[in-house]
């Protein structure tokens, strides 16, 4: 089965665009293609629809699993976003930041929340295959 993402355009319903979809198969195994260029696809929640076929990107089969991974430690990585940025609000603990050989010592955390919620927005956008600083 292949596996393809929906790029959309600018009148896309917005939970469209980046969804992840399979190609429809006829009875000889081929994908269902409009005379338009238009192209069948299923959703993973089981909804069909046609879309522009020339906004589809398809997605190597040996990516897939990559991409779980990826979703896996972006998960990972919110949790352990989130538990800092807790630690941060509180307050009550200095924050040392190691670059290289140098320590900086930072007594006040605030100056430390706005980075903090960049990345947490970041990983969110990524989860919910938005437009995000690392693509």
């Amino acid at each position: 089965m292949t596996t393809y993402t929906y790029l959309g355009d600018r009148l896309t319903d917005p939970d469209l665009k980046r969804a992840s979809c399979t190609a429809v198969l006829d009875e000889r195994g081929k994908c269902i293609r409009g005379k338009n260029g238009s192209m069948l696809v299923q959703l993973a929640d089981g909804r069909k629809l046609v879309v522009i076929g020339h906004l589809l990107r398809k997605i190597a089969p040996d990516v897939i699993p990559s991409i779980m991974a990826d979703v896996e430690e972006a998960v990972a990585d919110l949790q352990t976003a989130e538990r800092i940025k807790a630690l941060l609000t509180d307050n009550s603990l200095a924050c040392v930041i190691t670059i290289g050989t140098e320590k900086i010592g930072l007594a006040q955390n605030a100056w430390l929340l706005p980075v903090m919620d960049q990345q947490i927005n970041e990983i969110v956008k990524f989860l919910n295959n938005e437009p995000n600083e690392w693509e």
